[in-house]
């Protein structure tokens, strides 16, 4: 019941904390790998590779039940999101122990949303997404898979990083979720 998901436009861990109790839906969860790593009865330690929106808690839970038993997460770590991975993390000590006027490890915002489909623009459309107007989004512009509700980047014919923008409609300008101004 503690979740982010919405119901009837409230939060699950709202309604929780407010002692109340709703009907929730099963949806179906991707689960494309599970291992058990260790067994110290009653303690479980495994590694599970999940698709978006999978809440790993209410997996244990339904895991329990599964067994005929109860079952409750007492540690996670997230080892993974989209590309970014922990064994590429910088720590805050690694950050203050860097020479005086040194630049941080940072990951380049193209290399950051390399995951989203990229829509190529044209020089016009470019020049307007620049002066803030939302350009339309032709299903023949779009790559294969976006759909409507997905984000993409938007680039320019020199592959610069205009914008992320949220594609509306096929045939309809986007929404705009960020503009990239800088040359």
């Amino acid at each position: 019941m503690y979740s982010a998901l919405q119901v009837g436009g409230r939060r699950l861990y709202d309604i929780a904390r407010a002692g109340e109790q709703v009907e929730r839906t099963s949806r179906r969860i991707d689960v494309s790998e599970m291992r058990l790593l260790a067994w110290r009865s009653p303690d479980a330690e495994f590694v599970v590779r999940v698709g978006s929106g999978t809440y790993v808690r209410t997996l244990c839970r339904d895991l329990g039940r599964r067994c005929e038993s109860a079952a409750h997460l007492a540690a996670l770590s997230r080892t993974a999101i989209g590309p970014f991975r922990l064994e590429n993390a910088v720590t805050i000590a690694d950050l203050a122990a860097l020479p005086p006027g040194a630049a941080p490890p940072l990951v380049r915002l193209s290399e950051a949303l390399a995951h989203l489909p990229s829509v190529l623009l044209g020089e016009r459309e470019a020049r307007g997404v620049l002066d803030g107007r939302a350009p339309v989004v032709r299903s023949s512009d779009l790559p294969e898979g976006p759909e409507v509700g997905d984000m993409a980047v938007l680039v320019d014919g020199s592959g610069r990083l205009l914008a992320v923008a949220r594609l509306v409609a096929p045939n309809a300008p986007v929404e705009f979720l960020r503009v990239f101004k800088e040359p």
